[in-house]
């Protein structure tokens, strides 16, 4: 669950700073929080356990897995290690509490106001970026 929210931290923060995605995939609403689809994918056999390996992309042509490469400027990567270190230590609990603020882009789409669904309970990214930059950061932001 941390490992969610934690890229769903440095995702706000990068559309905030940036104007523009770390990650191109939406996140979806899910009930613990906003969860990546392909993250979970990967990693849901870690459950609680701790991560111990790299995330992998199944190759349909060649019909194998192979370990996903890093893809990150060096300026996103140390954006990405300073919401790590600020967010890192909180409980994935605690952080799954802060991702369920009233207003914020996960209340939005999974306490969608008449009963409105939004197909695969994707939160946009214009809905992140609208949140993380209205808001001041926290101490955890910017260690």
């Amino acid at each position: 669950m941390a490992l969610h929210k934690i890229a769903y931290y440095a995702h706000g923060w990068h559309l905030a700073a940036k104007g523009e995605p770390l990650i191109s995939q939406e996140f979806e609403a899910w009930r613990d929080g906003p969860v990546q689809r392909l993250v979970w994918d990967c990693f849901r056999d870690a459950g609680r356990r701790t991560i111990s390996g790299r995330a992998t992309r199944f190759d349909l042509v060649t019909q194998r897995a192979s370990v996903v490469p890093p893809d990150l400027s060096p300026a996103d990567l140390q954006l990405v290690d300073a919401i790590v270190a600020g967010y890192g230590p909180i409980h994935a609990f605690e952080l799954s509490e802060i991702t369920h603020e009233k207003g914020g882009p996960w209340d939005q789409v999974y306490n969608a106001p008449n009963g409105r669904i939004t197909l695969g309970m994707r939160i946009s990214h214009g809905l992140i970026q609208h949140h993380f930059v209205s808001r001041p950061p926290r101490r955890q932001d910017t260690a």
